[in-house]
C-alpha cells in the first residue's frame, strides 16, 4: 500500500526548537537553566570528545522493489552512520585540532585528523596519499572569492570575541528567559565520570513527544509576543552595543549607521521601533499559521499521532560554575503513526487512491523514520587550550584544485586498498560520467538523421566526460583529448574521416555544423570514448538519450 507523508514548514520549524528544549524561564531544583544555556554560547575554549550517530529505519520491501537500482547501496551504506569526534581542542574562535573516525554501517570506519588555524585549515584522510589543506589568509580568499578581507583583520579578535558576549547578554534577557520549560523536566544532584574524573554535578532530564512540543512553541511564541518591553530593550542594547564600536565600522569600510549625525536620519529609537515591529509582525504570522494548522482538519486528525511519531530525550550534566559538562541528546522519528491518521482521515477516498497506485506497484518510501543521537563531554572550559597547529608538506592539495577535477581523477588521490577508494570507486561510482539530453532539449538537443543516425553536440558530450578539444578555425579541424582512456581523436567539420589513436576509420555521416554547433555521430564517439548509448523512452515520443561509461 502506498503512504504519503507531508512534512508543513511549521512541523520542520518545531523539530529545529528541540535543540533548546531543556531551557526555561523558571529555575528547577535550585539550577538557573538560562544562565546554564546562557553559558553554553559563551564557551571561548574546551576540551571534549564527541559522538554522533544517525541510523534509518528501511523498509525492507521498498527496498526490495529497488534491488536494481544503484542507489540501494548507497542508501544502506548511509542508513548507519556513526561520527566519532576526539581530542577536540578549541583554543579560540580561529584555532582547533581533533581527531575522528566516521564509521558506515558495519564497515571499516574512515580514520581523520583537522587541524585549523587563523590561516590555513588542514585535514588528513586515511588512505589519502597527500593531506587536503584550505588557504584562510586573507589573500587566498580575496583571490578566490573577489572579496577583500584584510582590513577586517584590523579588528582584534579580543574586540570580535568581546563583541559577541555583550550581544549575547543583551539577546539572552528576550530570546532564552522567554523559553518555557517542558512539562517532563527534573533536575537531581549526581557524580558522573567525565574524562575519567568522577565530577558532582547537577542532572537535568527532559522528554518530549510530537505534541509536547507542539504545544511547547505555541507557548515560545506567545512568551515572545507577551513581552514587548524585553524585545525593545534587548533591541536598544544591540544598537548601543553596535554604536559604540568604531573599531568595527571603521574595519569594515562603513559609516556607522547608529552615529551618523546626518539630517533625517532616524533616531535610535525609531530603529528600535521598527525593528521592533518587523519582529512582532513575524511572530505573530507565526501565531496565526499555528492557530490556522490547529484549526485544519487534516492537521487535527495528525496531531494525536505525533505523540508516537516523535519522541525527544535530553540530558544535561552541568557543575557548580553552571557550565555543561556532559550532555546526551536522542530523537526518533517514526512515519508509521503520522501514516495511519492520514490513512484513517482519508477514509474510502484514501483506500480508493492507494488501490490505484498499487495498481501501478508503485511502493511506499524506503524510509519509514530516523534515530539521531548526540553525546559530548567537555572538560577543562574557557581554560588555557593549545590546539595542535597545521603543518601542511609542499605536496599537500588545495580544496579548491578538486572543484573541476573527474571522478576518476579524484581516486587517483587515494591508495586503491583504501576504504575510502572502495568507498568512492565501488559504493558511491565517482568514476561514473553520463551525457543525458531529450529528444525535445531547447538547446543542443540530440537529433536523429533522415538517414536513422543519431548525431549529438561534440563539446556537450566531451564535456561531461572530462575530455578537452583543441579547434583549429583555418583548417576546420577539430583535436579531442580523452585523457581517462589516453585517447585521441582527430577529425574535420565536413569531413566523415577520423582518426582515433592514428588509426583511420569512416563514421557513418560527416561532421556537421548545426547553428555554430559541432554535431558527431553519437555511436561512434561513444564507442571511441568506451561508452555506452541508449535510447530511453519516457513518454509516447518524448524520450530521452544517455551515454555513460564507468571508468
Amino acid at each position: 500500500m502506498v503512504r504519503r507523508w507531508k512534512a508543513s514548514k511549521l512541523f520542520l520549524l518545531l523539530l529545529s526548537f528541540t535543540l533548546v528544549i531543556v531551557a526555561g524561564c523558571q529555575a528547577v531544583g535550585g539550577l538557573n537553566l538560562n544562565q546554564v544555556l546562557m553559558n553554553s554560547l559563551k564557551v571561548t575554549s574546551s576540551e571534549s570528545k564527541q559522538t554522533i550517530e544517525f541510523q534509518l529505519n528501511l523498509d525492507e520491501d521498498a527496498m526490495a522493489f529497488y534491488e536494481t537500482d544503484e542507489m540501494n547501496p548507497v542508501i544502506e551504506l548511509l542508513s548507519k552512520i556513526k561520527l566519532e569526534l576526539r581530542d577536540v581542542k578549541i583554543q579560540d574562535s580561529s584555532h582547533l585540532s581533533l581527531n575522528g573516525n566516521l564509521l558506515f554501517g558495519d564497515n571499516k570506519g574512515l580514520d581523520f585528523a583537522l587541524r585549523l588555524s587563523d590561516t590555513m585549515m588542514e585535514m588528513e584522510l586515511e588512505g589519502a596519499k597527500q593531506p587536503f589543506m584550505i588557504d584562510l589568509s586573507g589573500d587566498a580568499l580575496a583571490s578566490r572569492y573577489g572579496i577583500d578581507v584584510t582590513e577586517a583583520g584590523n579588528v582584534s579578535e579580543e574586540s570580535m570575541a568581546e563583541l559577541g558576549m555583550n550581544i549575547m547578554d543583551i539577546v539572552g534577557g528576550y530570546a532564552i528567559d522567554n523559553l518555557p520549560n517542558p512539562d517532563r523536566l527534573t533536575a537531581s544532584p549526581v557524580f558522573e565520570p567525565v574524562n575519567g574524573v568522577n565530577t558532582s554535578m547537577i542532572h537535568v532530564h527532559a522528554e518530549m513527544n510530537g505534541l509536547e512540543m507542539w504545544e511547547w512553541l505555541g507557548k515560545y511564541v506567545d512568551a515572545l509576543l507577551t513581552d514587548q518591553d524585553g524585545l525593545e530593550e534587548a533591541l536598544t542594547g544591540i544598537i548601543e552595543v553596535l554604536g559604540a564600536n568604531e573599531e568595527l565600522w571603521e574595519a569594515i569600510g562603513e559609516v556607522n549607521p547608529f552615529q551618523t549625525g546626518e539630517l533625517d536620519a532616524p533616531t535610535n529609537e525609531e530603529m528600535v521601533e521598527e525593528a521592533a515591529t518587523a519582529i512582532t509582525d513575524m511572530l505573530t504570522e507565526l501565531r496565526t499559521e499555528l492557530d490556522m494548522a490547529e484549526d485544519d482538519s487534516e492537521f487535527a486528525a495528525e496531531k494525536d499521532a505525533l505523540k508516537e511519531a516523535v519522541n525527544v530525550t535530553s540530558d544535561l550534566y552541568v557543575d557548580g560554575k553552571l557550565n555543561i559538562r556532559k550532555e546526551q541528546f536522542e530523537l526518533n522519528f517514526s512515519m508509521a503513526p503520522i501514516e495511519e491518521a492520514e490513512t484513517a482521515q482519508a477514509g474510502d477516498q484514501a483506500e480508493d487512491y492507494f488501490e490505484f497506485m498499487d495498481s501501478y506497484e508503485n511502493p511506499s518510501s524506503p524510509m519509514k523514520g530516523f534515530t539521531l543521537k548526540f553525546s559530548k563531554e567537555q572538560w577543562n572550559v574557557n581554560g588555557e587550550v593549545e590546539a595542535e597547529a597545521p603543518i601542511v608538506p609542499e605536496d599537500a592539495i588545495g580544496i579548491e584544485e578538486l572543484e573541476n577535477r573527474q571522478g576518476y581523477q579524484m581516486l587517483k588521490l587515494f591508495e586503491e586498498d583504501s576504504f575510502i577508494y572502495d568507498l568512492l570507486k565501488n559504493k558511491m561510482h565517482i568514476t561514473k560520467q553520463t551525457y543525458s539530453a531529450y529528444s525535445d532539449d531547447y538547446y543542443n538537443p540530440p537529433i536523429v538523421t533522415p538517414e536513422g543516425i543519431t548525431i549529438v553536440p561534440l563539446r556537450d558530450l566531451t564535456d561531461a566526460f572530462g575530455a578537452t578539444i583543441e579547434y583549429d578555425p583555418e583548417t576546420r579541424s577539430i583535436e579531442v583529448y580523452d585523457e581517462a582512456t589516453d585517447t585521441t581523436i582527430l577529425m574535420q567539420i565536413g569531413s566523415d574521416k577520423v582518426i582515433i589513436n592514428g588509426v583511420e576509420e569512416l563514421w557513418p555521416t560527416e561532421v556537421t555544423l548545426v547553428e555554430s554547433t559541432a554535431y558527431v555521430p553519437a555511436r561512434k564517439l561513444a564507442e571511441a570514448l568506451g561508452a555506452s548509448i541508449e535510447w530511453q523512452t519516457l513518454y509516447e515520443d518524448w524520450k530521452m538519450l544517455n551515454i555513460e561509461r564507468e571508468l
